[in-house]
């Protein structure tokens, strides 16, 4: 099974600000199949959903902070049904919900936020760096903790295989398949070696083993790829960027 692809705009958000009709019709044009959102830069979600229906563009998904979650998921809902999207992804979090009692409270307060996004037939996923890994005054990683103390059906992942490559200094697909199930987006995202030194590239130019990931990245109940690089574009161009990625995804 080829599963479709898409490019996180964060990827692109400099020529978006600039220019958001025409970059979302060149992304198209380079391939590619979904978006996942980043911010709307100043424009609605009707707009937005006409602009990706024209172009054949599906919504994926889109990223959204915690405090939005908390304080606005009546609104994040509504978005997710004006813009036809069925995930809901938590990029980031905070020095507050890190530590032992941090990642507990975390995968608790997601998995209530997922029962109810549920209900609207909404997948909340997290999206993992590679702090995330570190061990914890219990012995468990981060990441661990987030798997093991949250609800199975209420919160997923969208394994960011880059920093999981990172953290683990190795192979992702390692690591993923123990999520098998859980694990509906799948970030590629590819380093330059040393691994360590985080300098982004486009896929096939860095150090990441994505390709056994990719391979089986559908058995795992995987819906769709997501190409993320926010940094480190060819000739600080981000769009060759995503089309270069795109370009040796299909190789």
């Amino acid at each position: 099974m080829t599963l479709p692809i898409a490019l996180q705009l964060h990827s692109i958000r400099d020529v978006l600000k600039i220019d958001l009709p025409g970059t979302l019709k060149r992304v198209a044009q380079i391939g590619y199949q979904g978006v996942e959102w980043a911010g709307f830069f100043d424009h609605k979600p009707q707009e937005l959903r006409k602009m990706l229906d024209d172009l054949g563009l599906k919504s994926v998904g889109i990223h959204n902070g915690i405090d939005a979650l908390q304080q606005c998921l009546p609104g994040v809902i509504e978005t997710a049904k004006i813009l036809g999207h069925d995930y809901v992804v938590v990029p980031w979090i905070g020095e507050d919900y890190r530590g032992v009692q941090g990642y507990t409270r975390l995968a608790r307060e997601l998995s209530g936020t997922g029962a109810k996004l549920k209900e609207s037939g909404i997948t909340l996923c997290y999206h993992n760096h590679d702090f995330e890994f570190l061990p914890q005054s219990d012995g468990r990683t981060g990441y661990d903790i987030l798997i093991q103390e949250s609800v199975k059906g209420c919160l997923s992942f969208e394994v960011d295989m880059g920093f999981v490559a990172v953290a683990t200094d190795g192979s992702p697909d390692i690591f993923a398949s123990k999520l098998a199930g859980r694990i509906p987006l799948l970030h590629l995202k590819d380093f330059k070696a040393p691994l360590s030194s985080k300098k982004m590239c486009e896929l096939g130019a860095g150090a990441v083993d994505y390709r056994p990931t990719i391979a089986q990245a559908a058995s795992w109940g995987c819906q769709w790829l997501i190409v993320e690089q926010d940094r480190g574009w060819l000739d600080n161009d981000p769009i060759a960027s995503a089309a270069a990625s795109h370009a040796a995804w299909k190789r």
